[in-house]
């Protein structure tokens, strides 16, 4: 899978999870997987991969996407 790809879908099944039954999250978390094992350089990738971790309650493994995404892009405009 195209990591750009599997970021987008990761993202809108997150946004989905918000509103809705536990499923989405976890195939939005696959999809996140899969596009930082395409990419693991994916600054969105990792964001959300922070977000949905924090969601979770793993706080540790949240922490350690936001450094990792910001040690890619220490500025990115998904972030303004």
């Amino acid at each position: 899978m195209h990591a750009e790809l599997g970021a987008a879908k990761g993202h809108r099944m997150l946004r989905a999870g918000c509103a809705g039954p536990p499923r989405p999250l976890a195939v939005g978390l696959k999809f996140l997987r899969q596009a930082l094992a395409a990419d693991p350089r994916h600054v969105k990738a990792h964001n959300n991969m922070a977000l949905a971790s924090s969601d979770l309650g793993e706080l540790e493994l949240a922490e350690a996407h936001y450094r990792e995404s910001l040690e890619i892009e220490p500025q990115p405009a998904i972030y303004s």
